[in-house]
């Protein structure tokens, strides 16, 4: 999740990891690919209307990245 003041509004964390899911913030300035990896999930979040879509939009989305080059942008922004 990135640091958007509307992601720090009481009970969104405990929401969340109320699922069992752990809450983990993107870097403020992550690396360019990692921008770039954001930027473009960003746009698939506002144009998808079902959760499946999203699945099926993310898995092709990441699939169009490197796993090496993924590794070191998420290493250099310290996670991991």
């Amino acid at each position: 999740m990135d640091n958007a003041a509307a992601h720090e509004v009481d009970g969104i964390r405990q929401a969340i990891e109320s699922h069992g899911t752990e809450l983990i913030h993107l870097s403020p300035y992550p690396p360019a690919r990692t921008g770039q990896l954001t930027a473009r999930f960003r746009a698939l979040l506002r144009k998808a209307r079902t959760v499946s879509t999203l699945w099926v939009a993310t898995g092709r989305l990441l699939a169009s990245f490197e796993p090496d080059g993924c590794a070191n942008c998420f290493r250099h922004a310290g996670y991991g």
